[in-house]
């Protein structure tokens, strides 16, 4: 003979509730959140920090960084905002450089150029 379950038919008292399963309660998952914006927030308040992620990561992407950061008064925003836009700027320019110097070189030694 096969039990309920077996076949499937599971009562409704079977099945694990979250908390049982492992998942994590709300509330935990809320205090996890509160810890990272902390965190975020330690970082977006040191200058070094946003300076170093925009000059050597991100580029103009990072930008957003540099207004929702409280270590840069109105005016510093202002002047880091077009810094990151030239900087932005030059590297996709000498990118630009490299890769047609590249493509000539190719091409003239495959006698195409």
């Amino acid at each position: 003979m096969t039990s309920a379950h077996e076949r499937g038919n599971v009562a409704e008292t079977d099945v694990a509730s979250p908390a049982e399963a492992g998942e994590p309660s709300p509330a935990a998952s809320d205090d996890r959140n509160a810890a990272a914006r902390k965190r975020l927030g330690k970082i977006l308040d040191n200058r070094w920090a946003v300076l170093s992620l925009i000059f050597f990561a991100m580029m103009a992407l990072g930008i957003p960084l540099i207004w929702k950061s409280r270590a840069f008064s109105p005016a510093g925003k202002v002047f880091w905002t077009i810094a990151a836009l030239v900087y932005t700027a030059v590297v996709f320019w000498l990118f630009y450089l490299v890769m047609w110097w590249t493509y000539r070189s190719i091409a003239t030694s495959l006698g195409y150029g």
